[in-house]
This record gives structure tokens, sequence and C-alpha cells, in this order.
């Protein structure tokens, strides 16, 4: 018999994955814990990161954790684009983010780059939100006139300059990158991809992609540089589209934001050309593994912790992957049909993965169907390789055929 304990604030994934672990389908295998005891659990799942003391208490491979410290170097989208920025130093054919300036430390580079593209589109970002709170889509002209915190400052950036001297990180709080303005569009609606990333380990780095995306799909139809103030087509997120008065039904995809990624392999079979989906889906591990890759070096290890991200993709017009941002702890509700196709059994699964070992007993580790491994490249057997090395491995294996970027 194994136990859990879902954390009380966890409200976005405390039902489901209690759900899954308490179903028929478990065999009786779980039983929740009503309050959490050193050595009286087996499975800790919450959205909140654990302190140093949790993670001193928890003994592997009897119990784990779903989060580890310094993830943030992932999800914060300031330190994902350094982290990608200095790989390529050492990797210079790798594209996995839009070209990418962290403010105000980059303003410098940015704004020249604004003189010679003045009719270029930017989109600025807040470096640690969700769900598409503080997005603006603007020109060259127009981006200093929503965010004041873009305006070059010489006594801020001095400042900065120190604090990145003295801890080594950096505080901006803006990211601003090209706009891909010109997207692969679903039956002329733009969308992205929500793809669901295990990470058992960081060192060793081991990566499963989970086989079942999910698209979502904006509210109106994109009509290219028109209206760049319309959110409804330009953003994808759920939580902005779902407030569109417009009704909820997408011509020729069916009713809601949300649907499942293989239902729409032709569309990409068509759109890409031949093996389009399969050159597409490839590209995306690759992309997926190279991030990982490019910070894995960075996050504290411990063998009771594992995390479960959410990647957000955004296709160009010839499909080629690009990373728009990795969610910690992406929500776990069930709020539509391709919610509750994906979501239950990639719990089920990454369970199934950790393979814990209960205290007293044996336990039936469950089936594992669509979570796949991805890294190490050729099976959990293979020798770790130097970085640079590796990073050209999942390139040479999942983007040689990746269809062109812009």
């Amino acid at each position: 018999m194994l136990t859990f304990c879902v954390d009380g604030r966890s409200v976005r994934g405390a039902p489901l994955v209690r759900e899954v672990l308490l179903s028929e389908k478990q065999n009786g295998l779980w039983q929740e814990c009503d309050a959490i005891r050193p050595g009286q659990w087996n499975l800790w799942w919450r959205t909140c990161r654990f302190s140093p003391f949790h993670l001193r208490q928890a003994k592997p491979p009897h119990q784990r954790v779903n989060h580890f410290n310094g993830t943030q170097h992932l999800t914060m989208k300031n330190l994902l684009a350094s982290n990608l920025q200095a790989l390529q130093k050492k990797v210079d054919t790798i594209q996995v983010v839009p070209h990418t300036w962290t403010l105000p430390e980059d303003y410098s580079a940015w704004k020249k780059e604004c003189e010679e593209h003045k009719e270029r589109l930017w989109i600025v970002k807040p470096a640690d939100s969700s769900r598409g709170r503080g997005i603006v889509i603007c020109t060259s002209a127009e981006c200093e006139q929503h965010d004041p915190q873009l305006q070059d400052n010489t006594a801020e950036n001095n400042e900065v300059d120190s604090t990145v001297k003295k801890t080594g990180t950096m505080p901006a709080k803006t990211v601003v990158q090209h706009y891909i303005d010109k997207p692969m569009l679903l039956r002329g609606y733009k969308f992205d991809l929500r793809v669901y990333v295990l990470v058992e380990s960081f060192q060793p780095l081991r990566v499963y992609v989970y086989q079942d995306a999910i698209v979502r799909v904006a509210s109106k139809k994109y009509t290219q540089q028109e209206n760049i103030a319309d959110v409804y087509q330009h953003l994808t997120n759920v939580s902005i589209n779902k407030h569109n008065q417009e009704g909820s039904l997408r011509e020729g995809i069916g009713e809601g934001c949300k649907f499942v990624l293989h239902d729409f392999q032709e569309d990409f079979n068509t759109a890409i050309g031949p093996n389009g989906f399969d050159r597409m889906w490839s590209a995306v591990q690759g992309q997926v593994v190279v991030s990982c890759l490019s910070m894995a070096h960075k996050v504290e290890q411990h063998a009771a912790c594992f995390e479960l991200f959410g990647y957000d993709f955004l296709l160009d017009e010839h499909g080629f992957p690009w990373l728009l941002e990795v969610n910690f702890s992406p929500a776990m509700d069930c709020d539509t049909p391709a919610d509750s196709f994906v979501k239950p059994q990639l719990i089920a699964e990454t369970v199934a993965v950790l393979g814990i070992v209960p205290f007293v007993g044996t336990a039936s580790p469950g089936e594992v169907k669509r979570l796949k491994l991805v890294y190490p490249v050729g099976g959990l057997d293979q020798p770790q390789e130097p970085l640079e090395q590796a990073v050209r491995a999942a390139q040479e294996s999942y983007l040689a055929a990746a269809p062109n970027s812009q």
C-alpha cells in the first residue's frame, strides 16, 4: 500500500491527482494521508515549491515530491533566454526561443534593433508571469509607451549591473522578443501547443515527453499585423480567450479553446509537407531536450524530486516549433474534453515512471504508454555526454529533419 498527500493549497491540481490515485485503475494501491508526517507518506504533490527542510526529510526511493529547487532557470523567461544564449555561444546552431532581449540589461542593444527595424513587431512579457497577464504586442515606436520599465535609465542599469556581478543573477522583470507575425494557422486561427514534460532527474538528466499534447486555439481568425491590440486573435491563452463575448465556436474546428493535437495530424501533413506532423513533433521533443540541457547543471539535484512542466510552443508558417515559455506546476484541472483525455493518463503514467517503492510490501508500477523517454538519447543505460556533444546528439536525433525556421 502506498500513501499520498496533496497539499491543501493545490486547488488547481488536488482533485485530479486525488481522483487518479484513488481510481479503480490503481487497484487500491493508494490511500490518502490526512496530514504530512515524516515517514508516513510516499508521494507529496503540491503547486508551490518545497523548503530545504522538506527535501531533507524526504527519503527516496520510498518518498517522492513533485518539485526540484532551482527550476526557475527554466520557468522564468529571462533566465531561460539567458541560459539558451550562453549555450548558443558553445553550439551556435541552436534555435529554441525567438530572439530575446532581457530588460533593462539589454536595453541599448534592443533600442538599436528598434531603430534599424522601425516596422518590426515585438512582444513584451513579464519575466515571471503566466496565463497571458501583462503581455503587449507593439511596433518599435509603440513599445516604450506601453511599459515604463523599458525606458533607458542609466542609474537603474548601473544598479542592475552591480546586482548581477554580486549575485550572478539577472533581476530584470521584462523580456522583449521578435513577434512571430507569420504563424502556422489551424483553419484560419492562431494556435499553440501545450506539451507536458516529466523530468525525473536533472543530474543525470532524464526527460520524458507525453505524446498527447493540447492545442490551444485563439477565438478570432488571424489577420497578419492588423489590429495587433486584438488579444482574441493574437494570443492563444485560454484564460484570455474564454472571455470573448462573440462565442466559443471555432469555425471548422469545434467548440471551446482546447483540442487534442493528434486530431489534426492531416492538417500538419498538408501544411508542412510529407511526414509533416512527425517532423514537427520530433522537433518539439528536440527543443525540450536542448532547453533542459541548457540549465540542468543549475538545479539542485535530490533523488526524491521530480518535476512535471507545461511547455508552450508556437509553430511558424513553416511548422518550426518556437518555445514560448515553460510553466511551473501547470494546471491539472479538467474543464474540457481535451483536458479529460490527456491529463488523467498523464498523472497515472507520471506516477508509474517514478516507480515509488512502498515502505512494506511490493507495488505494481503501472503501465507507461504515452510518456516517452527522450533523453538520454538511446535509453537510460547510455552514459552522460559533455554538454556540447549532448546538444549536438539531440539535434541530430530530433531536429535533423525539422521544418525550416523563419
